[in-house]
């Protein structure tokens, strides 16, 4: 071989090679580029995720009832944005509706208050939220 076609021989690999190291390197920047978009998204989903009241650590326990009171979760809108409200509805039996009303008053502040000690029981603490209470007719 003669030493023309040594250099050429030389040019074209070393050519060859180093298009085939920009490709890599192209690749592997598109992949990261590409890594760190969707982490990127999966970050602001999981940040919009955190701050949406479905995230609410009280959901885990609701909803719940016990005698004489039940605690249910819902979602409600309030100037255009969805917050999580808790609401406990006071049960009556038979029995309580042949109280006075003034008795009929102390039961229902007994079972709401009731209600109450449940979501703290949970380490929660029930002023950190809106509660709208539903009390039975007499």
């Amino acid at each position: 071989m003669d030493e023309t076609n040594r250099k050429r021989q030389f040019i074209t690999y070393g050519l060859g090679g180093l298009f085939c190291v920009l490709i890599v390197a192209g690749l592997l920047v598109a992949l990261f580029s590409h890594k760190q978009t969707n982490k990127t998204v999966l970050d602001r989903q999981q940040q919009a995720l955190a701050a949406s009241p479905y995230a609410d650590p009280i959901l885990q326990y609701l909803p719940y009832g016990d005698l004489g009171y039940n605690i249910s979760p819902s979602l409600k809108t309030f100037n255009g944005k969805s917050s999580l409200v808790i609401e406990i509805a006071v049960t009556f039996s038979g029995v309580d509706y042949k109280l006075t009303p003034d008795e009929q008053s102390a039961l229902i502040k007994q079972r709401q208050q009731a209600a109450l000690n449940y979501i703290r029981s949970k380490g929660l603490d029930p002023g950190e939220y809106r509660v709208e209470y539903a009390t039975p007719l007499p």
